[in-house]
């Protein structure tokens, strides 16, 4: 079993005091449950998604940061076009108090091509409950467009309700003290490219999304950035020369529509809340290799966003990728893909 000291994963047998059949029971149980809830909320939101047909939308450097096309390294952050109801940086950064009631709805309307009006008394409910909590509009794109596509209004708050709890109840239980009693744990937040936001995974339908793996660059090379792409809930380390709004770029020129990032999804040192990254960290960052286990893994080896320059001295430094701890676990499954 696992344990968890002082950040360090020990694999212990001596000491471990076993939980009860009932414990492991509940476990097994409510990761079940969970995995139904979600799966079924997922798919009737796909099954009407499937039907709607958008219009090529347009996101560059030169949109998102105010950078030229050509100044950009990798080709592939240059610029994405595509049919997908993708969002700009600056609409998703937009206060929902901005548009107001009507205007939010129009704004959701012309970004997913329906036509609903504010006598939906379940969505204009939302929709207030979002204004009033001062919501952006990327926030509130990213939380309701799995659902936007339903037949029922009426069911989406009890079904949001639902899967949030069957979601805490099955972290709640996988742990047992320090040991780790369930490892097959879907990440905690993924990256949603479309909204350019991070997400509960619970609230995409979804359990697992492709992830991306990257080598750490020197600490003289890196910066911490507070983005609103993570609430500015905790700083995000990446290297000076890169930008999160350009690997979103390059992401959707994937194809993908959800990423797991660690330094954007998990909670880092220095946030608002060191409490909730404790405890957090004690499921969180034992069980990441379940993160690579089932999905197809982007590799920067030059340092996350940056293009692959490999030196003379590479596989001598200590950042170089391979060198990882973590790639332990990442290179553990074959589905990888170079990142350039």
């Amino acid at each position: 079993m696992y344990n968890i000291t002082n950040g360090i994963v020990l694999i212990s047998f001596d000491s471990y005091v076993y939980p009860t059949y009932y414990e492991k029971a509940a476990a097994n149980h409510n990761r079940w449950d969970c995995h139904r809830v979600i799966s079924k909320y997922g798919q009737d939101g796909k099954a009407l998604l499937k039907f709607a047909k958008f219009p090529e939308v347009m996101i560059s450097a030169c949109t998102e940061i105010n950078q030229a096309e050509e100044e950009i390294t990798v080709p592939s952050q240059r610029i994405y076009t595509g049919a997908k109801p993708v969002v700009s940086a600056s609409l998703a950064n937009t206060p929902c108090t901005t548009f107001g009631l009507r205007g939010l709805l129009k704004q959701l309307n012309d970004t997913l091509r329906t036509s609903y009006t504010l006598e939906i008394p379940t969505l204009s409910s939302l929709l207030e409950d979002c204004i009033a909590n001062e919501y952006d509009f990327g926030t509130v794109y990213a939380s309701l467009r799995t659902a936007w596509y339903t037949e029922d209004w009426s069911l989406i708050p009890f079904r949001l309700c639902e899967c949030e709890e069957m979601d805490r109840k099955m972290r709640q239980t996988a742990l047992h003290g320090n040991h780790i009693m369930q490892p097959q744990i879907y990440p905690r937040r993924v990256w949603d490219l479309y909204s350019n936001r991070v997400v509960s995974t619970w609230s995409t339908g979804r359990e697992y999304s492709d992830a991306i793996s990257h080598a750490w660059v020197d600490e003289k090379g890196r910066m911490d950035v507070w983005t609103p792409i993570n609430g500015r809930q905790w700083p995000v380390s990446i290297p000076k020369d890169a930008d999160l709004n350009l690997i979103r770029i390059e992401m959707l020129n994937m194809g993908l529509e959800y990423v797991w990032l660690d330094v954007l999804c998990l909670r880092q040192k220095g946030g608002l809340r060191e409490d909730l990254r404790i405890e957090e960290w004690m499921l969180d960052v034992p069980t990441i290799g379940q993160v690579y286990r089932v999905v197809k893994v982007y590799c920067y080896l030059s340092g996350l966003g940056r293009p692959l320059a490999v030196t003379q001295d590479y596989f001598d430094s200590d950042h170089c990728w391979f060198n990882r701890a973590w790639t332990l676990q990442e290179v553990a499954h074959q589905n990888h893909e170079l990142v350039e």
